[in-house]
């Protein structure tokens, strides 16, 4: 007949069992962070072409294109947008220029370098320019008395420019 094992024994397999469990915890939590913090999160499903796009932006001169004297507060590129988009590069900038010589200082660069737009003249909203299966995107971020990004109140305008690839 068998029989149970003496109370120590089952706390101790008890305890055994826990501890493995931690253990692997601890090391999936890891791995998680290792994935993340490497960039491979956003890299999923995506392929290699759309990885490759992320250079080539990034050598574009319109993702470096800002209004002169403008301070730059962030800038990041991603190989793939978490939500399907292809690769993208953004910076937010201060400038002391209105939104409206902004708009009219990027209008005129990028129509130089052969962009179509913009999209509208809507300047409460992101306006658009495009050039094959690129996108140059300008939109004005919140005023100067509620500042996002360290420094900001010390320029008049805050913007965000980026330059995004799409896969369509």
């Amino acid at each position: 007949m068998w029989e149970l094992p003496p109370q120590s024994a089952r706390r101790r397999r008890r305890r055994v069992g826990l501890g493995a469990l931690a253990a692997l915890g601890v090391v999936v939590l890891v791995a998680a962070i290792v994935y993340v913090v490497h960039g491979l999160w956003p890299t999923i499903g995506v392929s290699n072409a759309t990885k490759q796009e992320l250079p080539t932006i990034q050598a574009m001169p319109e993702a470096a294109l800002l209004v002169p004297g403008s301070h730059i507060f962030a800038r990041t590129g991603s190989p793939a947008s978490v939500l399907g988009g292809g690769a993208a590069v953004f910076t937010v900038a201060g400038s002391n220029e209105s939104k409206q010589d902004i708009f009219k200082f990027l209008t005129q660069q990028l129509a130089e370098r052969g962009w179509q737009g913009p999209s509208s003249h809507d300047l409460n909203a992101a306006v658009s320019w495009a050039r094959g299966r690129y996108n140059f995107t300008l939109a004005f971020l919140g005023d100067p008395g509620d500042p996002s990004y360290s420094g900001q109140s010390q320029y008049a305008t805050t913007y965000a420019v980026g330059v995004k690839y799409s896969r369509q």
